[in-house]
């Protein structure tokens, strides 16, 4: 029994016990210390900042890093425009649409103006022959081959201007026919021949032309030639504007009208014979007449000469000259004697 309640006695005497032991803890940290455990020592000021910089530098280099990625793709991205931009350049036929194309020449087939591709064969020249001024020459582009002939000078001719009333000696190629020389250019002061006029009929109407143009209102008249009824003789016509003036043929003698092949032959009539049924015709045809005919005389001559052949018969340098009027029709006559 004395064990059971000593029992009892001992728990109480170590609750006390207990109870007046000092409490560390609590001394430790009464004087506002913080409540964390001895065993978790709070860091330094040096360990904060260590480990800030260790933030740091980590933010640094994750930076740096994706700021590296960064400038490769954006690299990579340049060397990709650059790249499809060169692309047509480079080969540009891959690219082109070719709708604009340059035509074949003699020399390079059809190309197109974009990229230059090709397309079919050239045309080749076409050449023509070499004359006596220009050698082998292409028709189509110009390019030359060779040496012009050459001419080939033949004799020595008479050729006669009757418009301007000269003459002069010409050589002419025989090759080509250009006049390659002359000499002896000289004024014709005559057609007077060997009993019959020198100049042709179809010099003395291109003549008659050239003097209607210079007397005043009259330059409307033209001469011109035409085959007559007959369908073989030659005959001349006066026409003022469209108007009918008059007509007339050339004679060989005194009743022979000329066949209208003599047209361009010298030496072959000796007579004008022109008819009109209106005076100022009539006056202006024998004005143009007198001067077309022998080159020496001047438009105050020519009306001398026509006031005075009025129903007598006048000769001048040769030439007899008569026009005849009777009721109202006139004759006008340029004769050899």
């Amino acid at each position: 029994m004395n064990d059971e309640m000593k029992e009892p006695d001992e728990e109480k005497a170590l609750s006390e016990s207990d109870e007046r032991k000092p409490d560390f803890k609590a001394e430790q940290f009464s004087d506002g210390a913080s409540d964390i455990p001895s065993s978790e020592i709070p860091p330094s000021n040096e360990d904060d900042g260590a480990r800030k910089n260790e933030e740091n530098d980590s933010l640094l280099t994750r930076a740096i890093h994706k700021l590296g990625n960064k400038k490769r793709a954006a690299i990579a991205a340049a060397v990709a425009v650059v790249i499809i931009f060169s692309l047509p350049m480079l080969f540009p036929q891959l690219f082109c649409s070719h709708k604009l194309w340059a035509n074949a020449t003699c020399t390079s087939p059809r190309v197109c103006k974009s990229c230059g591709k090709t397309e079919g064969e050239p045309l080749g020249h076409e050449w023509e022959e070499a004359t006596c001024t220009t050698p082998k020459t292409c028709q189509r582009c110009g390019e030359t081959k060779g040496e012009p002939l050459g001419h080939q000078p033949g004799s020595w001719t008479t050729e006669v201007d009757y418009v301007d009333a000269t003459s002069k000696e010409i050589r002419e190629c025989e090759k080509c026919g250009e006049v390659v020389d002359t000499r002896n250019e000289k004024e014709i002061t005559s057609f007077l021949g060997d009993g019959s006029f020198s100049i042709s009929p179809e010099g003395f109407i291109e003549r008659l032309n050239e003097e209607f143009s210079d007397i005043p209102n009259c330059s409307s008249m033209k001469a011109s030639y035409e085959l007559d009824d007959s369908g073989t003789g030659l005959e001349l016509q006066i026409k003022n504007g469209s108007t009918l003036a008059g007509i007339g043929g050339f004679f060989s003698d005194s009743s022979s009208q000329l066949l209208f092949s003599y047209l361009g032959s010298e030496n072959c009539f000796k007579n004008i014979v022109m008819y009109f049924e209106n005076s100022d015709y009539a006056a202006a045809t024998a004005l143009a007449t007198i001067q077309a005919i022998d080159p020496t005389l001047s438009f105050s001559d020519a009306k001398e000469i026509g006031a005075a052949c009025v129903g007598t018969p006048t000769v001048k340098n040769g030439i007899t000259y008569a026009i005849l009027a009777s009721n109202g029709e006139y004759w006008l006559s340029t004769r050899i004697e």
